[in-house]
Formats: C-alpha cells, structure tokens, sequence
C-alpha cells in the first residue's frame, strides 16, 4: 500500500482539489472534437459544478494521482507492485 495519500473523486470535489491541468486538457478536447465530428453525441459540458466533464475531470485526476504516485515511487526504489 502506497505511502502517500490520493484523494477519492468526492473528497476531491469537497476539498475544492484544483483539477489536474492534463485532466482539463484531455476533457476539453474531447467536448470539443465531440462537437466538432459527432454534433455533441457525447454532450460533455465543463465549466460548472456536477456536470458531466467536471465528473470525468475528477476520474481523470484520481487516476493521473495514483499514476503519478506509482512512478514517484518506483523512482524511489520502494513500489509495493
């Protein structure tokens, strides 16, 4: 079990837990090549509370957390893999 702490998806939202920037990035671009290609199939909205990008932000953040902390950790020679 890992050493350092990653915040759930929800204790990040209560936590007010700034999103990742390559969350942010990733969501953007799909709302807008959503748009772009499929005339908004997916219907990805960001920029508010509880929409649906803003909940796959904070997947995209919990899972780029536990991505980082495991190379942070194989770095440090100690991964429990």
């Amino acid at each position: 079990m890992s050493s350092i702490e990653n915040p759930t998806p929800g204790e990040r939202w209560k936590q007010g837990v700034d999103h990742d920037p390559r969350s942010e990035e990733i969501i953007r671009a799909l709302s807008d090549l959503d748009w772009q290609f499929y005339n908004g199939v997916f219907d990805i909205k960001v920029g508010g509370d509880g929409d649906d990008g803003e909940n796959m932000m904070y997947l995209l953040d919990y899972w780029f957390a536990n991505k980082d902390i495991k190379q942070c950790e194989s770095a440090e020679g100690h991964s429990n893999e």
